[in-house]
């Protein structure tokens, strides 16, 4: 999620961050996607992941669009610099840790595998209306951000399906390791965020931090919904609720350089990797149900 903070330090230099700290965090973000999208790989069966069907396809968009002009409905009443926050965080699924979550609540990993990929395309299609609706410039860099972020996200992903096929034997074993490293660097993530954002969250007003609760909730009602119609809702509710915040974060930066609404997404990253951690927790130690 930090990764890209380097970039908005070099516009914006009243943000205490240090290059070492951007330096460390950008090295911990990509080997978290790596092994967080490996460990799902290597658990998909690539004849299942082909079954896609179109019910599905058009859930993820509608799933997309409604947490898109939720959020720019939560946020209302706002400056138009946190409304923009708002409706990246509505508009961008599927972040990084979202193949760990899946892999680590015993969610289907075909289906996770899915939709992981069709919420990093459904974001490509609807961030540029929201930026519209709030009287923000889509830029070609913007579209070409949002493109290059979701390209480096299913990558890992799809070698892991690869070497599932064609290593299939050493398959089990490499999954495990990944999942391990995944989970270690996420703690880090999570522990990281803590103790560098915590404190963030006293800069806002009780109404702002009670919309993004909000808005993590209506994340996670979109999850239940898609779920309901993939019938694999453990894997629908971790590609929703858990948001693609690298990419906001840059995004946030391309378009408008407000620290404030930079905090923003940073303060709902911790809210967001605790709550989605212990969802995660709670659902390993449940039973596994049919539609689960």
């Amino acid at each position: 999620m930090c990764a890209f903070q380097c970039t908005h330090v070099v516009l914006d230099h009243r943000l205490p961050i240090k290059p070492c700290e951007l330096m460390l965090d950008a090295i911990i973000i990509a080997l978290l996607a790596v092994a967080s999208g490996m460990s799902l790989g290597l658990g998909t069966d690539a004849r299942v992941l082909s079954d896609l069907k179109l019910k599905t396809v058009v859930a993820v968009f509608g799933a997309t669009a409604l947490t898109s002009l939720g959020a720019i409905a939560i946020s209302s009443g706002l400056s138009a610099s946190l409304r923009l926050p708002f409706m990246l965080i509505g508009s961008l699924a599927a972040g990084t840790t979202a193949p760990l979550l899946v892999s680590a609540a015993k969610g289907d990993e075909a289906t996770g595998a899915r939709s992981v990929a069709l919420f990093l395309v459904s974001g490509l299609v609807v961030t540029p209306v929201g930026l519209h609706l709030l009287d923000f410039t889509f830029s070609k860099s913007v579209f070409f951000t949002l493109a290059l972020a979701g390209a480096l996200q299913t990558a890992p992903i799809a070698v892991g399906v690869v070497l599932r096929v064609r290593r299939w034997r050493y398959a089990a074993n490499a999954k495990r390791a990944f999942a391990l490293a995944g989970n270690v660097l996420l703690a880090l993530v999570v522990v990281a965020s803590a103790v560098r954002n915590g404190h963030m969250v006293l800069r806002f007003r009780a109404d702002v931090l009670l919309r993004l609760l909000g808005l993590f909730a209506l994340t996670a009602a979109a999850g239940t919904g898609l779920g309901l119609i993939t019938r694999s809702l453990r894997a629908s509710i971790f590609a929703t609720t858990t948001r693609n915040l690298t990419t906001a974060l840059l995004v946030q930066t391309l378009v408008s350089h407000d620290e404030e609404a930079t905090m923003l997404l940073l303060v709902f990253g911790l809210l967001m990797y605790v709550l989605t951690t212990l969802m995660a927790a709670v659902a390993r130690l449940l039973p596994h149900q049919r539609t689960e």
